[in-house]
């Protein structure tokens, strides 16, 4: 028999139901009893039987745990792995195996300029394939306002490292949300040159402007004339404003619809365009009420909550200590009177003296879940890079010159072409240098193995591309440039609107060493299955 003696479950900082990890703590009677912790992939072995952690009582007073009886099958599973792998290096590498044949070949194929010539034309072939209220400002006006009245680039630069707790529980400085907000909402990193810390400030100290700037993408592509006609708007009109969802008695114009499409559990693509839409319009409200910005720690909170000046307000969070609870309520409105002063008289000496006292704060009450200073600076650094999105462009461009520089290479030896390509690929090596210079800031910032979402998985699939490619690059020019134009699609590919690039807490199933060993060799074989292809 198996007896639970304690269920223990850890959730992210501030969070309800996002689960850091969850643990049985259980004694197993037998002739010789035992203690045992299950947890994920902390399995429990016992005369044949295995026991997982499977899932657990929503109200955390009971666990659920899948057993399974499978002696035999097991060891022939892995009997039969390892045969299959020791059969894979065999084809590969013993005897006169098609690779071999393959290697040889290219060896001949770099003095048989005719062959090369074929080759190289198969595979140039195969690359060949509203309605305006007069009663609002317009968007000129509202721009000149908001241009007049921009924070300084150096202090919004230190607004940027206060940190904020995310709905998920995760610790994140304002630059990393304020970048979000502004993906989410615009599909881009800036507005109109402004970065995102000075957008984020605009929209504390002038939320009513915001309500009237055209910020919000209704779609990517700008294809559902639908809601531009229910809204009112012109169809060629990219972004709109929070008032033009609204009628003139205050109702959102796509009620009715949302209602449809919430409906359903299979939407359509135009009624998903209808909920992405309301999704981007509630976190923009979201955004200029203040609900999201959780920088105060509460001390009593075994959970590590941090709470916002507008949530303390509401009656929601309670303090026992009186003066620590009027720095919650005051601060923020205090410290934005003092930005708009600044704004004015170019003097930000007492708002930034008040967001030392704000960040000290939260170094002093949180210091249990706040990141380190170079945690901090890493993030923001790696955010203003914009490392993986600037790559697959300077890969897709360095690709296809090297293909076409080698193609002409063929047919007219020059020594200037082979200085072209011997500088090219060192361009490469440079590039894919980057791309695990950004791999490791990425881990270092989450904290775990950067494989461990969609997005992660394909930055690493095409850095295992691009890595095979260069290793087989001595054998072949062809295969470094087309390695590396395909790692810059697999880039292009993770920076598509239906890819979160947003740096995430690590669920408790992937929290594992051997199970992030098992995930990087298995996603990263894609690599060399792509270069193979």
């Amino acid at each position: 028999a198996v007896r639970l003696n304690d269920f223990i479950a850890e959730k992210y900082p501030g969070t309800e139901s996002n689960y850091a990890s969850f643990m049985s703590r259980i004694t197993v009677e037998d002739t010789e009893p035992f203690d045992y912790d299950i947890y994920m992939n902390h399995v429990l072995d016992h005369k044949g039987y295995r026991f997982f952690q499977s899932s657990f009582f929503p109200d955390e007073s009971g666990t659920v745990l899948s057993v399974n009886h499978d002696f035999y099958g097991t060891w022939i599973t892995y009997i039969g792995y390892f045969l299959l792998y020791i059969g894979l290096m065999g084809l590969l590498f013993f005897g006169k195996t098609r690779f071999k044949v393959l290697a040889a070949s290219l060896e001949k194929l770099s003095v048989k300029k005719s062959s090369l010539a074929a080759i190289a034309l198969l595979l140039s072939t195969s690359f060949g394939w509203s309605q305006q209220n007069p009663n609002l400002p317009t968007q000129q006006e509202v721009d000149s306002i908001i241009f007049e009245n921009v924070v300084d680039k150096q202090h919004a630069e230190a607004f940027a490292s206060l940190v904020i707790q995310d709905d998920r529980g995760r610790m994140k400085p304002a630059h990393t949300f304020a970048s979000e907000l502004l993906r989410k909402l615009s599909f881009k990193n800036d507005y109109k040159g402004l970065t995102p810390e000075q957008v984020m400030l605009s929209m504390m100290l002038y939320p009513g402007l915001w309500y009237n700037t055209e910020i919000i993408a209704l779609d990517k592509k700008a294809q559902n004339d639908s809601i531009r006609e229910i809204i009112g708007v012109d169809k060629a009109k990219r972004f709109v404003k929070v008032t033009d969802f609204f009628d003139a008695d205050g109702s959102n114009k796509l009620g009715p619809y949302l209602q449809e499409a919430y409906a359903t559990s299979t939407p359509n693509k135009f009624q998903q365009d209808f909920k992405d839409a309301a999704n981007r319009l509630a976190l923009l409200n979201r955004a200029l009420s203040g609900d999201v910005l959780k920088i105060f720690p509460v001390p009593t909170d075994e959970n590590n909550k941090w709470t916002s000046a507008l949530e303390f307000r509401s009656g929601v969070i309670s303090l026992s200590d009186t003066l620590y609870g009027s720095f919650v309520a005051n601060s923020v409105p205090l410290y934005l009177q003092y930005v708009d002063k600044g704004v004015r008289t170019g003097d930000y000496t007492q708002a930034n003296q008040l967001l030392t006292s704000l960040k000290r704060s939260q170094q002093q009450l949180g210091y249990e879940v706040i990141p380190s200073e170079s945690k901090i600076t890493a993030e923001i650094t790696y955010n203003r890079l914009d490392l993986f999105n600037r790559l697959y462009k300077y890969d897709a461009l360095i690709g296809l010159l090297l293909f076409f520089i080698v193609v002409a290479n063929i047919y007219k030896r020059r020594k200037s072409l082979q200085v072209s390509i011997a500088a090219l690929k060192v361009i490469i090596y440079v590039l894919f240098a980057l791309h695990t210079a950004g791999l490791l800031m990425r881990w270092y910032i989450s904290g775990h193995a950067p494989w461990s979402d969609a997005y992660e998985s394909i930055l690493y699939v095409s850095w295992a591309t691009l890595g095979i490619g260069l290793a087989l690059g001595r054998k072949s020019d062809f295969t470094m440039a087309s390695s590396t134009f395909v790692a810059s699609m697999l880039l292009w590919i993770a920076h598509q609107n239906w890819v979160d690039p947003a740096v995430a807490n690590l669920q408790p199933v992937l929290d594992s060493y051997w199970l992030m060993i098992h995930v990087a060799v298995i996603v990263g074989s894609y690599g060399p299955l792509t270069v193979g292809m």
